[in-house]
């Protein structure tokens, strides 16, 4: 289980005093630093939840700022959300609403928070179903290698223009 972010990353969302009064069940005046774990675990949770399928999880260090920053805003508004007597402040919900709008457009692939290297690669090839045509092959046990046999372009009177490309029987 990875945590992807830390106290000092939901500081910048919420000052000190806030999570000090949001994590302070025992009375002790202080920033209760197990609370502080247990809601970036799950705000982490929730972004692996997210990421699932798209991308390998745990995520692996160093994070990405975007994982980092949604972890944090949505860490705080755990904080908040624990607390059943305190009322959750606007800003907080439509923030933590924001952040799941962006995980769910990252699940989508809409946005992509990593590097581009680590986007999954794809293969494109000018090869269409009417080019895969066995039509010779070497009679069996005389030796011979295959040649293959260039095709035309298709649709090139359809006002498509000449295909550079050369594609070949198999």
């Amino acid at each position: 289980m990875s945590l992807y972010c830390t106290l000092q990353d939901l500081i910048v969302y919420a000052p000190p005093e806030i999570l000090e009064q949001t994590t302070d069940d025992p009375g002790l005046e202080q920033i209760n630093q197990d609370m502080i774990t247990y809601v970036i675990t799950q705000a982490s949770d929730l972004i692996d939840s997210y990421v699932r399928g798209r991308y390998t999880v745990p995520i692996v260090a160093p994070y990405p700022a975007m994982i980092q920053d949604l972890c944090a805003r949505i860490s705080v508004y755990y904080l908040y959300k624990r607390q059943l007597t305190r009322t959750l402040p606007e800003p907080v919900l439509a923030d933590y609403n924001y952040c799941t709008k962006l995980l769910v457009a990252i699940q989508q692939g809409k946005i992509n928070p990593f590097p581009t290297t680590s986007e999954p690669t794809f293969f494109a090839s000018n090869r269409s179903h009417w080019a895969d045509v066995f039509t010779r092959a070497a009679p069996a046990g005389t030796g011979q290698a295959f040649q293959p046999q260039v095709v035309g372009a298709p649709n090139t009177a359809a006002g498509f223009g000449q295909n550079s490309w050369q594609q070949y029987r198999i």
